[in-house]
């Protein structure tokens, strides 16, 4: 019995070649067409790639502002007896709202803090030098009550726009104390003499 010798794939697809080259292309794609259905083959879809448009370059990204508190003395200070050095507060109101500022703005990251307490007030005396006053309680709600700090939870206050405004921008100051009097002393008119006695008639 012989064997079936397999189709050749070559002579086959010469075939197919030499009956459609004498066709135009469009009837070579409607013959290959039937040939597909009538045999069942199913052809994989064909990808078409779109055309690459080029990437739009990301301008660079501008310089960020430095923060609203960079400016004045004491920026980058990270020790609060520096910045306090360096703002030099005059009355006890103003020293609550530098201490404010430190807490909020100036001190490490780690350490920062939105509110302040008397106990806050304290440690800031200690680290300045600065003397301590029995009633540190009483320093903060008066710094409340000059408008410089919001008054939070119970004895924590925090630092509000005016008190930025003097620390950032006002301090350091001039002294605030009273303005001395003048020593000019106004001159003093010669007392008078006593006359003697009547001009002669």
């Amino acid at each position: 019995m012989s064997t079936a010798t397999p189709p050749d794939d070559f002579a086959a697809l010469k075939t197919i070649c030499d009956a459609l080259a004498p066709f135009p292309q469009d009837d070579r794609n409607r013959l290959l067409r039937w040939v597909q259905e009538k045999f069942g083959i199913v052809s994989a879809p064909v990808i078409q790639h779109a055309p690459q448009t080029p990437t739009p370059q990301t301008p660079p990204t501008p310089p960020q502002s430095p923060p609203a508190h960079s400016h004045g003395p004491g920026h980058g200070t990270t020790d609060i007896k520096s910045f306090m050095e360096a703002k030099s507060p005059q009355s006890a109101n103003q020293f609550a709202a530098a201490v404010a500022y430190y807490h909020r703005f100036v001190a490490p990251e780690a350490q920062r803090k939105d509110t302040i307490t008397k106990d806050d007030i304290t440690a800031a005396c200690r680290l300045v030098n600065r003397k301590q006053s029995k009633y540190t309680a009483q320093i903060l709600v008066n710094a409340h009550g000059q408008g410089l700090l919001d008054k939070e939870e119970r004895g924590e206050y925090r630092i509000n726009s005016v008190g930025e405004n003097l620390v950032a921008i006002v301090l350091p100051g001039k002294d605030t104390g009273k303005p001395r009097r003048s020593s000019k002393k106004s001159a003093k008119k010669p007392a008078s003499q006593k006359k003697s006695g009547r001009k002669g008639k």
